[in-house]
């Protein structure tokens, strides 16, 4: 997987960023190149503790290894 924290990998992916345009048609999902890149910030906004978040609470029962035990 990528890093940033790799010089050849930081250059790769800033170049991607720098290749985005309004325009272009989504190859996946619903998200236009906006959409994405604010997507994105807030994403690393959480990691950095930027953006502050209530935890999910996950249904124990979707659990699989949880269900077995039963």
């Amino acid at each position: 997987m990528p890093t940033m924290l790799n010089a050849a990998n930081r250059a790769s992916i800033l170049a991607r960023i720098d290749r985005l345009v309004p325009e272009a048609p989504a190859l996946w999902g619903t998200m236009n190149a906006t959409q994405m890149l604010a997507h994105l910030a807030d994403a690393m906004r959480m990691v950095l503790g930027d953006l502050a978040v209530k935890p999910k609470r996950i249904a124990l029962f979707r659990i699989g290894l949880f269900q077995k035990a039963f």
